[in-house]
């Protein structure tokens, strides 16, 4: 590893122009969260009913029979996906009769990374160490080194000899059923495949490696445990012929997403024999994950707006350094508990759109929340009574 380090200076007038500037991305910042906010409580509801009522619908097909009668329905179908298909890969000997074939490519390269460290100054000042280190590591997309700091020395090829593919059967069926693309894709209980031969024409310095657990071929001048840049390692994944659960909508015999009352898409496949009931489960349990994580973005987008807003009392505070230090930790709390209020306000809102009982609950701990914050500013203005 190697590395370079790089000292700036930024005026106080500057930093407190950028500041100000940065007000402006601050209110665009909390007027995205809170529409992000909105959108993702009633995406929740209405992914949460369309779950419910598919659980509800959902017909139990027998030994993967296409029945007439269940056509345009949601059915659940679960049995043994297979394919004629024959996949291949000539150039690294992969021949095999699987749903789907993975190559995998990696190149070794130098890698960028940096650290800044910022130190304030009297008067306002602040200085910015930047170190950038180079560290050479295997990499499965070309890393463009004209765009580092230092580039001699650090020097990566400019392509990649071979490309990442993803080869999947045309056809593949359950019982009557035809899977669509759709679900095909979607087909990832990957195994290592064995790589039986390279081409030595189109691969002289190509060399096949077994350590028992995985299967490459090793391409380049260097070797296992002492690489040189540019060499090149690939490997193989397959999703061999194996039992799946379905959840779809027949359409003849083959299925497409079904559409609920929500306008919830429901196209489901799991790996092995898994209940619908399970399978819905699941997509209950991912709609809750995901609703948790946009909302945790919304309040820190939220927090980092009104950060940016109050910016500049910290930059002036900073003329004298430990000053800028402590209105920094006290705006750094307020933008957190403003944000915690805002966020609940938005979610309340929209919860009482979609949710109304739930929705009051939450507006008001955001309005306990808002009052706490009102009374505190109210008593510091107040001043102590003499005794």
């Amino acid at each position: 590893m190697s590395e370079n380090t790089f000292v700036t200076s930024q005026s106080w007038i500057s930093r407190l122009g950028g500041s100000i500037k940065g007000i402006f991305f601050g209110i665009l910042m909390i007027i995205g969260a809170m529409i992000l906010l909105w959108w993702n409580e009633g995406r929740a509801v209405k992914t949460a009913k369309g779950l419910d009522q598919g659980l509800e619908e959902v017909i139990q097909v027998q030994e993967g029979k296409a029945l007439p009668e269940n056509n345009g329905k949601l059915v659940y179908v679960s049995g043994k996906v297979e394919t004629t298909d024959t996949l291949t890969d000539e150039l690294f000997g992969i021949k095999e009769r699987v749903l789907r074939l993975k190559r995998n490519v990696e190149m070794y390269q130098w890698s960028e990374y940096s650290e800044s460290k910022k130190r304030k100054k009297i008067g306002g000042g602040e200085e910015t160490t930047v170190t950038y280190k180079y560290k050479q590591i295997w990499s499965p997309s070309l890393i463009n080194s004209s765009n580092f700091k230092t580039i001699e020395g650090h020097q990566n090829p400019g392509t990649m000899p071979f490309a990442n593919y993803d080869n999947i059967a045309a056809t593949a069926s359950l019982g009557d059923f035809n899977l669509p693309n759709s679900l095909k894709n979607r087909l990832n209980t990957f195994e290592v495949q064995s790589i039986n031969k390279l081409d030595t024409i189109a691969l002289p310095n190509g060399k096949i490696i077994n350590d028992g657990v995985n299967s490459y071929a090793y391409i380049g001048q260097g070797a296992l445990r002492a690489p040189s840049v540019g060499d090149i390692k690939v490997d193989f994944k397959t999703v061999p012929i194996g039992n799946y659960s379905i959840v779809s909508k027949q359409l003849g015999k083959t299925f497409e997403a079904f559409t609920t009352n929500t306008n919830t898409s429901i196209n489901l496949i799991d790996a092995g024999t898994v209940s619908s009931e399970n399978m819905f489960q699941s997509a209950i349990q991912s709609n809750k994950i995901m609703t948790w994580i946009l909302r945790i973005i919304g309040f820190f987008l939220i927090y980092g707006g009104f950060s940016m807003i109050l910016k500049p009392l910290v930059i002036i505070g900073d003329l004298i350094p430990f000053v800028g230090s402590i209105i920094n930790f006290g705006t750094s709390i307020v933008s957190g508990l403003i944000a915690f209020s805002v966020s609940l306000t938005v979610i309340a809102i929209a919860w009482i759109f979609y949710r109304p009982i739930l929705g009051v609950s939450l507006l008001v701990i955001a309005a306990g929340v808002g009052y706490y914050l009102f009374k505190k500013a109210k008593e510091k203005k107040t001043p102590n009574p003499s005794i």
